[in-house]
C-alpha cells in the first residue's frame, strides 16, 4: 500500500478572506515560495491514469512527488496515494531548468509511472507559483499546522486557501470542528475545496480531458 495524504482543504474565496488570516494570526513575514512543475507525456497519459508528477522547488524543501490525482474525499477531506522524495535544492533547480530524465526519477516513483508512460517522454505541462505561510493553530484540545496559500497560475489567476493535513482520517470531524469554529471567530464561511490545485491547474490550461 502506498503512503496517503490526508488533509483537509477548504477554498478561501476571496483575497479579503485571505488577509483575515493574515491579520488574525499577525503574520508579518513574508511566505514561502514554491515553484511547482508538472510532468507529463504530450497525450497526458500520467494524468489519465489517475496519476501527477510534480517537481517542486522551495528553499530547505525541494521535492519530486508522485500524486494520484483522483482523490476519495468526503466533504472537505481529501485523501490520495502521495509518494514524495526529497531533493537539494540545487538539483531541483537543474531539473526545473533542464527537465526530467530516467535517471533523475526515483526507483519507488519510476517503478509507478513506467507502465503508463517512457521517463523519456516526459515534458513540463503546467507550472504555477504558491505562496504559502504555515502557522501552528491551538483551539480547544486539537494542535494543527495550517497551510495558508495564495496560488498564481500561469494564466494570470490568483485563488486562495486553506490546508489543513491529518495524521489520520479518524481525526477528520474533531479537526473540521475547531477549523470550523475558528473562521466562524474571524467571519470567513466554510467552504470545502473539491479540487486539487493541480486539478484546477489542468483546468485553466484546457487540458483536463
Amino acid at each position: 500500500m502506498l503512503p496517503q495524504e490526508i488533509e483537509i482543504k477548504l477554498d478561501l474565496q476571496s483575497e479579503e478572506n485571505y488577509n483575515k488570516l493574515i491579520d488574525r494570526f499577525g503574520i508579518t513575514e513574508r511566505p514561502t515560495r514554491q515553484e511547482n512543475y508538472f510532468f507529463d507525456s504530450e497525450n497526458m497519459y500520467l494524468s489519465k491514469n489517475g496519476w501527477a508528477l510534480r517537481l517542486r522547488v522551495e528553499e530547505n524543501k525541494s521535492s519530486l512527488t508522485l500524486k494520484g490525482n483522483a482523490a476519495k474525499s468526503s466533504g472537505g477531506l481529501a485523501i490520495r496515494d502521495e509518494i514524495e522524495v526529497l531533493i537539494p535544492d540545487e538539483t531541483a533547480q537543474k531539473y526545473a531548468t533542464n527537465g526530467l530524465r530516467d535517471s533523475n526519477i526515483p526507483d519507488e516513483i519510476a517503478q509507478i509511472i513506467r507502465p503508463i508512460v517512457n521517463p523519456r517522454d516526459l515534458v513540463q505541462r503546467l507550472y504555477f507559483v504558491n505562496n504559502r505561510f504555515r502557522i501552528n493553530f491551538s483551539g480547544g484540545d486539537i494542535d494543527l499546522l495550517f497551510e495558508i496559500d495564495k496560488t498564481e497560475y500561469a494564466d494570470g489567476s490568483i485563488d486562495y486557501e486553506l490546508e489543513v493535513e491529518l495524521e489520520d482520517h479518524l481525526f477528520y470531524q474533531k479537526a473540521l470542528g475547531g477549523i470550523t469554529t475558528f473562521l466562524d471567530s474571524v467571519q470567513i464561511v466554510t467552504v470545502f475545496q473539491k479540487h486539487s490545485k493541480f486539478a484546477r491547474a489542468l483546468k485553466r490550461e484546457d487540458l483536463a480531458k
